[in-house]
């Protein structure tokens, strides 16, 4: 049987791990001083369990509001997603890592992302244009495909590395006067489907979602910043709606794709969400042209969690039932352990005891209403307290293996022998490549017979006869699993090796590169053929030529021996490059043995650092944005080399005061790539604006006993209650609304077509009252 598999264009790979293992490179002691790094010296247990935890869903999992060790949003990965090194995935894993577990982990969480764009490619609603330098004669016109190449080169169109993005690209030819043509390629930013990084060798995928499916973004404007009582009942109406009759089944859809995508393997750790406002009796009241209304807020909002809650307890007993109990652990007690600690809505109040960023309280919109860093660390130890959920066993570790064989019988022999040998695999996720010369004597052509397999079905496929298409070397790439130890192996004729060859596998589908460990078999060519060769009075020809594939089979057994002890190494990363010291951590190895590690920390190849650890800090300055990586080697030679990307230091976080912001005020660029509000720029005046009529101005409030200890306890009960006095008229998140059937990219908008270019009337005459009314009263916080 034949899986599908990748071809394409040859990508740049880089090839470390070759033939064997040298040892580490010692640098000078004028180096260690330049360097000034500080190695750890606590080192984990000398066996380590491996755990392999893919982190998913949205924005209270990626990390929107977490900050490192020194205070910092270390924000990575693609614009808007707001990935950072301190959420609380990451921090369990830190955890677990302390336990004696080697965690290999990557976060695939998006901020925004909702169910569907778990399981379906997501758009990012996101479009770069890039016009070529040059207008195209009409005389000599260009293929498209030049312009979309030419487009790929450009930092506008190019995906962030060692991530999952991807640009869709479309050609667009403008008309000039002279008959020639201005040519632009639109490039629509994508993100391939969380789900795609599941695989049967993810232990653990820890997740929250749901959050924007009930339009959690809705609610949070209209009921908790805008304070619009009817808005916000239509908010929390659709909420409650969506939470009892659909939420169930889409989340059931989630977590059966993850077991399909993991054969059943992986385990789940769903973290139930926090509330969103602290109060018992938070209410709105609206005076407009249409009468005074009252909305209960919180009373609502306590049913929508409930209803959601009973949503996800419903999605995982199912789960459960259908694919194996303890499959999914619901970590329910979420909303209980923040109780007390939720943002406080009531203007001129503020929660101390809070673990969620309030409205205005940072200068990045996107955290709002999100997990501050006490709230990270709270669920991560919530979630250490569960272990490795179950997930752990005596699998063997990841491997992606490439057999690539050329047409002689003594290899073809070996590999067929080998492969009805399990014992010799470890586990390994086999893939047989064909390789031969071409017709011209020169270029070498290759055709994939199994790929990712088990051996039993690779030897099936290698016993069959193939119709695969024979294509060059180069555009035959397989992909390599994030998560894996990627190993090659050529058995056949020294001068075709894979040395000199074109790379077997690409991580270019997740953005990562791949360093192979390669190893070639030789088969002499003359014996291979059978050729018999005189051999002094006995002429042992033929017998010589049985002796040779004997050897060929034994050689290959060594190999795939020193195969499988490999070491498997991880580079730890993304690092983000903030101007501190950064600390590398290579804690997801593990090998045989005590295992020793070196650094490359310019991406130039060479391991000039050696670390007596798995943990080393550098100074600041001496890891730039770029690849570094690490090699570990164990005992016996063997190594496995790894790299992570180190990212740009994203914009400064701040502190936020009390800011009054509109589409014309909010001029500061945020982590989120979006604009947000500056403290610092006053509220312009709409051109054109008259002043509202007293009797037509509405009057916003929003009013709410405290029944717990807070900053200022008057509540509903004081006529003192203010005036809710700050208005955001922007889109606090992007709320993803992707519908994809098939595979299909659908796209559907959140908001009607007209909302980016003009603000109902409503909200404009709110903004225009509201202006008024901070002429004579100030907002408390």
């Amino acid at each position: 049987m034949r899986a599908n598999y990748a071809v394409g264009g040859a990508a740049v790979v880089a090839l470390f791990g070759i033939l064997g293992g040298s040892a580490a490179f010692s640098s000078s002691a004028s180096e260690h001083d330049e360097i000034s790094r500080v190695v750890n010296a606590s080192v984990a247990p000398q066996q380590s369990q491996p755990l392999t935890v893919l982190l998913m869903g949205d924005s209270y999992t990626a990390g929107n509001g977490a900050r490192d060790d020194a205070g910092n949003a270390a924000y990575y990965g693609p614009e808007r997603c707001m990935r950072s090194t301190g959420t609380w995935g990451e921090q369990y894993a830190r955890i677990m890592e302390g336990q004696g577990y080697a965690v290999t982990l990557l976060n695939r969480a998006c901020s925004a992302a909702s169910t569907g764009a778990m399981i379906n490619d997501r758009s990012m609603r996101d479009t770069r244009v890039v016009t070529y330098p040059e207008a195209e004669p009409a005389d000599a016109p260009r293929d498209d495909q030049f312009y979309v190449e030419w487009a790929t080169t450009e930092p506008r169109c190019t995906p962030e590395p060692d991530t999952e993005e991807y640009f869709v690209s479309t050609v667009n030819r403008s008309p000039l006067p002279d008959g020639s043509a201005r040519v632009s390629v639109a490039c629509e930013r994508w993100l391939t489907a969380q789900s795609a990084a599941v695989n049967p060798d993810v232990d653990l995928v820890l997740m929250t979602v749901g959050g924007n499916d009930v339009r959690f973004p809705d609610i949070a404007r209209e009921c908790l910043i805008v304070a619009n009582a009817d808005t916000c009942a239509d908010a929390i109406g659709a909420a409650r709606n969506y939470a009892t009759e659909q939420f169930a089944d889409d989340l059931l859809g989630v977590f059966e794709e993850i077991s399909r995508a993991s054969e059943g393997n992986t385990k789940v750790g769903y973290a139930a969400y926090p509330g969103l406002e602290v109060s018992d009796d938070l209410r709105i009241t609206s005076a407009g042209l249409s009468g005074v209304s009252t909305y209960p807020v919180a009373e609502q909002l306590a049913a929508l969690s409930q209803e959601g809650l009973e949503a996800q307890r419903d999605a995982v007993a199912e789960a459960n039932a259908r694919f194996g109990k303890g499959f999914v652990t619901l970590m329910d007690e979420v909303p209980l352990m923040f109780d007390g600690h939720e943002p406080d809505a009531r203007p001129g109040f503020a929660n101390p005891d809070r673990w969620m960023y309030e409205f205005l309280e940072t200068t990045e919109r996107d955290e709002w209403y999100h997990l501050k860093p006490e709230g990270h660390e709270s669920i991560a130890q919530y979630a250490a307290t569960f272990g490795d959920f179950g997930a752990t066993g005596s699998h063997s570790p990841a491997r992606d293996l490439a057999l690539v064989v050329d047409e002689r019988d003594a290899a073809r022999s070996a590999v067929e022998s080998a492969l009805a040998e399990p014992a010799l695999w470890g586990g390994a996720r086999v893939s047989v490549i064909e390789q031969r010369v071409a017709g011209d004597g020169i270029r070498v052509e290759r055709r994939v017979i199994a790929y990712a397999a088990d051996p039993g079905e690779a030897l099936a496929a290698l016993s069959t006869t193939s119709d695969s298409p024979w294509l060059p070397a180069s555009s035959v790439q397989l992909q390599a699993r994030w998560n894996a130890s990627a190993q090659s192996i050529f058995i056949g004729d020294a001068a075709l090796s894979l040395t000199d060859a074109a790379p077997v596998w690409s991580g270019s589908q997740q953005g990562r590169p791949v360093s192979v460990n390669a190893h070639e078999v030789d088969v002499p060519p003359a014996v291979a053929q059978g050729e018999a060769t005189a051999a002094g009075p006995h002429g042992a020809g033929a017998d010589l030529a049985v002796l040779t594939q004997s050897t060929v089979w034994e050689r290959l057994v060594a190999v795939l021996e020193n195969a499988a002890n490999a070491p498997h190494a991880w580079a730890g990363g993304p690092y983000v490059a903030l101007g501190t010291k950064v600390a590398l951590t290579a804690r997801g190895s593990h090998g045989p043995g005590e295992v020793t590690y070196a650094w490359d920390l310019d991406g130039d190849g060479v391991f000039e650092i050696d670390a007596a650890s798995d943990h080393l800090r550098v100074a600041p300055g001496a890891v730039e944005p770029g690849w570094v990586s690490v090699r570990v080697t164990t005992p016996g030679g063997s190594t496995s080399v790894a790299s992570a990307w180190v990212a740009t230091a994203p914009p400064a976080v701040t502190s936020s005061t009390p800011c009054v912001t509109s589409d014309h005020g909010a001029g500061a660029r945020s982590q989120s790539g979006r604009l947000g509000c500056r403290p610092d720029l006053a509220a312009p005046a709409v051109p054109g604006s008259d002043p509202v009529p007293a009797a037509a101005a509405p009057a916003l409030r929003i009013t709410g006993s405290a029944t717990r200890d807070t900053a200022d306890a008057r509540g509903a009960a004081s006529d003192e209650v203010g005036t809710l006095a700050a208005l955001t008229l922007l889109p606090m998140y992007i709320d993803e609304r992707v519908a994809a059937l098939s595979g299909a990219r659908v796209r559907r908008s959140s908001r009607p077509d007209s909302a980016g270019r003009g603000r109902p009337s409503e909200l404009v005459r709110r903004e225009k009252s509201l202006r008024a009314l901070l002429a004579d009263s100030a907002v408390r916080r």
